[in-house]
């Protein structure tokens, strides 16, 4: 005779992390039939240098004309939405397939916000290069182009193949609720829709607007069915424009022949400059292999000495905690901070950031 088995609760799933939604400002709309938006967006032009006059003695010559942007027309939006329905036999009621439903589309939506997105991302313009032969260069393009035509917070976006070349390659920082970012300090946003791969976008500030969710129960009463449909609405925009490049993926190869010469540090600050008087800084050095000794953090304050701040022997991803302030720095103080690790004797410098001790 078989064990009966007892039936339980399933056990909660976590969401997927790093969710396109993790990273797109949402704004939350409490009508659930909303039907789009239109708004003036601020330009994206930037400020134009003053002419030469009385006071200023650099810029283009007196009495060249001043101009003045145009704020352009209403950013439009449009409408998209994405279902969940369940269908099985009533061994819970009609409340627990709502329910399971309304689950389901939260664990994911972002796959039907990341096709838009991708749709959205079509109309991009190619960048000059089109393409590049490695990530790196692909994400130094598009930062390019967002420092020149997005006066505010830009973004590039990635499939999962690029952004794990991108970390292998020490390109992107992890931040502690699990987002990524440039070096620069660009939100990633990972596109798990799979026509994203190969391509590398950058685009101006985005939008969500997300309604509420709403499930229905629609059940077949005939064959002892129960039925139950989640629905959402969603509206996107994108500001200031948005630019497309590919990259080269890289092929497999051997561990470096020659690890003088392959080793790289690069080295990020959690908070980024500039910090508070009393913040703990948690430095982060990151390497391309594995660092043969000891790695070692380094600080000046104002250009004076150098100062050794620490040591690690892990591998991988080095984190040091280092109260910035404190008894060698004040407030308006200037610290530069590096990392060093020696290979076979050979030492290696991570690159140098600055923090700005603030009041």
């Amino acid at each position: 005779m078989a064990t009966p088995l007892t039936w339980i609760e399933a056990p909660a799933r976590a969401l997927r992390p790093n969710r396109s939604l993790d990273v797109i400002p949402i704004h939350e709309v409490s009508n659930e039939h909303f039907v789009g938006f239109q708004f003036l967006a601020d330009p994206c032009g930037f400020p134009s240098m003053l002419p030469q006059d009385c006071y200023v003695t650099y810029g283009p010559a007196e009495g060249t004309p001043k101009g003045f942007e145009d704020p352009g027309n209403p950013v439009v939006t449009d409408v998209f939405g994405a279902y969940q329905g369940i269908e099985c036999f009533l061994n819970g009621g009609i409340d627990e397939f709502r329910d399971l439903a309304r689950r389901m589309l939260e664990a994911g939506e972002h796959r039907v916000v990341d096709g838009r997105i991708v749709g959205l991302l079509g109309a991009a313009a190619a960048t000059v290069p089109a393409s590049a032969s490695t990530i790196e260069g692909a994400i130094g393009i598009l930062e390019q182009y967002l420092a020149l035509e997005v006066p505010g917070q830009g973004y590039i976006y990635m499939g999962p193949v690029a952004a794990t070349y991108a970390v292998s390659r020490n390109l992107l920082i992890r931040n502690i609720d699990g987002t990524l970012e440039t070096y620069l300090g660009t939100p990633v946003i990972v596109i798990t829709e799979p026509s994203a791969a190969g391509t590398v976008w950058a685009s101006g500030p985005i939008n969500l607007w997300r309604g509420p969710i709403v499930a229905n129960e629609a059940p077949a009463w005939t064959v002892n069915q129960g039925r139950a449909i989640a629905e959402r609405l969603y509206s996107l925009s994108i500001e200031c424009g948005a630019w497309k490049t590919t990259f080269t993926a890289p092929a497999g190869q051997n561990p470096p022949d020659d690890p003088d010469e392959n080793l790289t540090m690069l080295l990020g600050s959690i908070p980024s400059s500039p910090i508070p008087d009393g913040t703990d800084a948690t430095m982060i050095v990151q390497t391309n292999v594995v660092p043969q000794n000891e790695v070692f953090l380094w600080f000046s304050v104002n250009g004076g000495p150098d100062t050794l701040a620490g040591e690690m022997t892990q591998i991988d991803t080095h984190q040091f905690v280092w109260n910035v302030v404190g008894d060698s720095t004040t407030v308006g103080d200037s610290v530069e901070v590096w990392a060093v690790s020696d290979w076979d004797s050979a030492p290696v410098e991570s690159n140098h950031i600055t923090i700005e001790v603030i009041a």
